[in-house]
């Protein structure tokens, strides 16, 4: 890659030149139009539609923020993150929109909310993608996917199906995009919903344009744009009749490329128009004249785009048209137009280059600091496992040497009786002996020789009793 540094001096022998290396290091500006455009992604429409329509996202920021201050109820409260959350997803401050995610999450799961922790998985998806994390985003939709699945929720999965499609056409994953799409269309046709169905097949359309499949994309588009129509939606016409123009642009039918695109763009509603959508139509007219030869025609498409981007477009789209309009200036011969278009679409990439890096080092430091803190918090949590253990041990062993002391205390206490001398057996107790002596000495009575009485029978001792016999 060249320096900027010598793209920025004033030579003008070696400003030609380099102009012309970078710019024939670079594919036609048709063939690029034909790769990629700007389209209607289904998950665009499925995270919020409510929140995403809102005119003014600060002042729906604005109210969440009200809402966490002067609530008090655990649930309302885990509601506002979320609602501060998809707000601040809206306004691309993606590490804060995290933060509250996560935090609604945790509340969700200690209340055994199932359908919040779906909704919430859904939600840090989509700012897993924005944040660059695609397997993190993977994970995220398929968990909510399994919730809203477990819940019979029709709806969110195929919302989530449609975010699952967006993300395997982000990767270039066309089959597998196709595959989420098409499940998304099939629950919406359960549902009876006119408008994604529409969505839907266009989406499908897309991926088999990607996959050069041009009848079955076409099949699918008009499908798409048919539907459109019924429902009065110009906007969406306007989408699809681009991603048709697309399909005719890539087999070489620039002028029907051309024309489905001016028809687009003239079904647009004047005053309420994406932007977007008008800048990347007269973009693609431009590269259709730049294909058939009419440099005019497409410098002044390339102008008009390139108002309508700096309303509000990224700077990456400004940096595109900046070098496309190189391009044009360049084959007219106006060596200084195209050496002005290329430093500012030098600069602008410089400018997109620094914003990168600052996001990706703040995500970074945003993982470590969750990272540790996740890694403290479990820590916590198991030395408060350890405690609960040994404090269970301690009271049982303490309750064993507490019981059995006193267990033959009672022992002793009811063998010596209320004497307290030596231990009474209450086996031979008087009251049981009793009856057993009468009978043993009627018996002795009855079995004595009869002898006369003699003198010496007085001092015979008397007949000694049987051993205690335990009953």
């Amino acid at each position: 890659m060249l320096p900027i540094a010598l793209l920025r001096r004033r030579g003008i022998g070696v400003l030609c030149l380099l102009v012309g290396v970078v710019l024939s290091a670079r594919p036609g500006m048709a063939a690029q139009k034909a790769a990629v455009q700007e389209y209607q992604q289904p998950g665009q429409l499925s995270l919020n539609p409510g929140m995403l329509s809102s005119p003014n996202q600060k002042e729906a920021l604005r109210v969440a923020e009200r809402q966490l201050k002067t609530l008090t109820t655990l649930p309302a409260r885990t509601r506002a993150h979320v609602r501060m959350a998809t707000a601040l997803l809206a306004l691309r401050r993606y590490n804060d929109a995290l933060l509250h995610g996560r935090q609604a999450l945790q509340e969700f799961r200690a209340n055994a909310d199932s359908q919040g922790v779906a909704q919430t998985y859904h939600l840090l998806g989509s700012v897993n993608i924005a944040l660059g994390d695609s397997g993190l985003a993977h994970q995220r939709y398929q968990q909510a996917l399994q919730g809203f699945t477990h819940l019979n929720d029709l709806r969110s999965q195929a919302a989530v199906q449609e975010h699952l499609g967006d993300l395997y056409a982000s990767q270039h994953s066309w089959e597998r995009a196709l595959g989420s799409y098409q499940n998304a269309l099939k629950i919406w046709h359960k549902l009876k919903e006119a408008s994604r169905i529409a969505v839907a097949m266009h989406a499908i359309g897309r991926m088999y344009l990607a996959q050069q499949q041009y009848s079955r994309a076409l099949f699918y588009l008009r499908q798409s744009v048919q539907r459109s129509q019924d429902l009065h939606d110009s906007i969406a016409v306007g989408y699809v009749l681009q991603s048709m123009g697309g399909v005719y642009a890539s087999f070489g039918s620039y002028g029907l490329a051309r024309g489905i695109y001016t028809q687009a763009l003239n079904r647009l509603p004047r005053h309420h128009a994406p932007p977007v959508l008008q800048a990347s139509l007269y973009e693609n007219i431009a590269a259709m004249h730049d294909s058939t030869g009419n440099l005019p025609a497409a410098e002044y498409n390339l102008q008009q785009a390139l108002a309508l981007e700096r309303r509000g477009g990224s700077k990456s789209r400004l940096s595109d048209l900046y070098y496309s309009l190189s391009m044009i200036y360049r084959k007219q011969g106006q060596t200084g137009a195209a050496l002005d278009a290329l430093t500012r679409h030098v600069d602008l990439e410089d400018s997109v280059a620094a914003e990168t890096r600052a996001i990706q080092i703040a995500e970074l430091r945003t993982r470590y600091e969750t990272k540790k803190k996740e890694q403290e918090i479990e820590l916590l949590q198991k030395e408060r496992l350890l405690q609960e253990a040994n404090l269970r041990r301690q009271t049982g062993w303490r309750n064993v040497l507490g019981v059995g002391p006193c267990s033959c205390c009672y022992w002793w206490a009811g063998c010596t009786g209320p004497g307290g001398g030596r231990p009474v057996s209450t086996a031979c107790s008087p009251e049981k002996t009793r009856p057993f002596i009468g009978r043993r000495k009627s018996w002795t009575a009855s079995t004595a020789p009869k002898t006369r009485f003699s003198p010496s029978s007085r001092t015979t001792s008397a007949p000694r009793l049987a051993p205690c016999i335990l009953s």
